[in-house]
């Protein structure tokens, strides 16, 4: 079986942290692409994670080996994006969220459902073991009646002047 290429669209921490090292371990996928707004960051994550092809978006997507693409941008800019992969015929796999409203999600999947290409919005919180491990305990009654239950998703505050912190 051939491994799935992919472009990896932005170099982001959870690219760099995450997504790469997984596509490299992976027996289906391979790293095909850097891409990024910035050339020189483009080449320097190409270098460390041994790929040879890197570039800006437009160059990944017009790149006829490309299978599959990976949007780790911030949300303003994944739909554009997705419309990108969807024109050139690449399915898509783009990190949570990946969608600013439920008008773009439909407009989106619609054009890859009719172009019979994939779409996977990267969300591993929604299947989480924890979530399993929880349920179990809820479940065997290991905290008696319980009354009343909060929970909150945290993450530690991005460093002022982050792009994530610009409501534009």
């Amino acid at each position: 079986m051939n491994k799935i290429k992919f472009a990896v669209i932005a170099c982001s921490k959870v690219a760099n942290n995450r997504f790469i090292p997984a596509l490299l371990k992976s027996n289906l996928g391979k790293l095909e692409f850097i891409a990024s707004r910035d050339k020189d960051k483009a080449k320097m994550y190409a270098e460390k994670f041994g790929c040879t092809k890197y570039g800006n978006y437009s160059d990944a997507f017009s790149d006829p080996n490309i299978d599959a693409v990976y949007i780790s941008t911030p949300i303003i800019h994944k739909k554009e994006l997705a419309l990108k992969s969807a024109l050139f015929n690449k399915h898509a796999i783009v990190e949570k969220p990946a969608f600013l409203n439920l008008d773009d999600s439909i407009e989106v999947l619609n054009i890859f459902k009719a172009k019979k290409l994939h779409f996977f919005e990267n969300w591993m919180f929604k299947c989480h073991p924890q979530h399993i491990e929880f349920k179990k305990l809820l479940n065997g009654n290991n905290f008696g009646r319980i009354k009343y239950f909060s929970s909150q998703f945290t993450y530690p505050t991005p460093a002022e002047g982050d792009i994530r912190l610009n409501p534009k």
